[in-house]
């Protein structure tokens, strides 16, 4: 079922700006998102968080435990179950789940401590019938640049 995945290799930036902007475009592009944090302190973490990253704006989102997590358009879970719907799919903690091609997009963000990983499921990627795609940020412009 996968369409895309895009890996983000996380070295001077940090999660939390990429990942509100990467729920923003989901649904902007009128998607639901499924965001895979490792454990219950890390999805009260982000839950708080994603109301107050930005002064300007307003994410809707929620959290697994929190009610009515299939009305939120983004969904914060330690379980790779979409219980909102969710096509796409962000993996927060650096580790590769298969279960992640059962969703039409997959965000992977990884840092040094999980790159071996992240290669190892690049090399497993190669042959899928989506579109691999391997972001870096540069380290003078700040800007990601897509290396593969």
């Amino acid at each position: 079922m996968v369409a895309r995945v895009d890996f983000y290799h996380l070295l001077s930036a940090k999660l939390e700006n990429i990942l509100p902007r990467i729920a923003e475009k989901t649904l902007s592009s009128d998607k639901k998102l499924l965001v895979v944090v490792p454990d219950d302190q890390q999805a009260r973490y982000w839950d708080d968080y994603l109301w107050r990253y930005e002064d300007t704006s307003f994410l809707p989102h929620g959290r697994v435990g929190g009610g009515d997590e299939a009305e939120h358009p983004v969904l914060i879970s330690t379980a790779m179950e979409a219980v909102n719907q969710a096509s796409y799919i962000a993996l927060t903690d650096g580790l590769w789940r298969a279960e992640a091609l059962n969703f039409e997009r997959v965000f992977y963000f990884f840092d040094e401590i999980a790159v071996q990983q992240a290669r190892q499921a690049w090399r497993s990627l190669k042959n899928i019938d989506g579109e691999c795609h391997y972001w870096k940020q540069d380290e003078q412009t700040g800007q990601w640049k897509a290396i593969a």
